[in-house]
């Protein structure tokens, strides 16, 4: 049964491959010639395949944009600089859609040394990271069983030079591995859909409206109970909101 499994899997992988390829042409053609809701629809077909890329979510985020749909805009670019953090498209349009976006919310005071990082850390994906490390450890690692194996002076010169250049490589390239991937899967963001929408004291539809948000602001997202979701801004304020107004960036 596995063996049949398999056989089933590899047969139908090319097919759906060349599905998605069809869909995704099909909205870059319909996208040219200005049929923008007919290219979601395409586009949304490539993701429902689980064929994701950031090419498919900025394309999508470019056909919601020439639509007005300024909040899906912004989530389908988000969801694109996920996977390619330093792509300049994907980082124009993005800022182009938060100018359309109503609120503005100011950053507190942030200490060079975090920011420097966090620009730093934003270069690369979780993805793109993981290949990094993997690249340094595997060198490092050759070197190393390549000294024990071949006892050969030229290794022995070469791991004497970069024995501790390699190691800090090896060592700096996996904190960030580590750190890229834990910010992807433990901060919760998400983008509200909405034109407008009440911020509550507390996760209850009679709660009190403590302030507004509009469309296509991004939020963190910290907590869940029942039907609302608690967000907290980049300016310290916290609420609830329904969680039919707003969509998480992770897929």
């Amino acid at each position: 049964m596995i063996i049949v499994l398999i056989i089933i899997f590899l047969a139908l992988s090319p097919v759906a491959a060349n599905e998605s390829l069809s869909y995704f042409q099909q909205g870059n053609a319909q996208f040219q010639d200005g049929q923008y809701n007919q290219a979601i629809q395409s586009y949304e077909a490539v993701l429902a395949l689980n064929e994701e890329s950031a090419a498919v979510y900025f394309n999508l985020g470019n056909a919601y944009f020439k639509t007005g749909k300024i909040g899906y805009a912004i989530l389908n670019y988000e969801r694109a600089k996920r996977l390619a953090p330093s792509d300049p498209d994907i980082l124009y349009n993005l800022e182009i859609a938060n100018l359309r976006v109503v609120d503005k919310i100011e950053m507190p005071p942030e200490f060079l040394l975090a920011k420097f990082w966090r620009s730093f850390k934003d270069l690369v994906s979780a993805e793109q990271s993981a290949q990094i490390f993997l690249v340094f450890y595997l060198i490092f690692m050759t070197l190393l069983v390549l000294k024990l194996l071949l006892k050969s002076v030229v290794i022995d010169r070469i791991l004497g030079v970069g024995f501790f250049p390699l190691l800090i490589l090896v060592l700096l390239s996996g904190s960030l591995f580590f750190l890229r991937a834990r910010a992807d899967w433990s901060l919760q963001e998400g983008v509200i859909l909405v034109d407008k929408v009440d911020v509550k004291s507390s996760p209850a539809q009679d709660a009190t409206d403590v302030f507004a948000l509009h469309e296509g602001l991004k939020v963190h997202v910290t907590d869940f109970s029942g039907e609302f979701v608690r967000i907290e801004l980049a300016d310290g304020n916290v609420g609830w909101l329904p969680k039919e107004v707003i969509e998480l960036i992770k897929v």
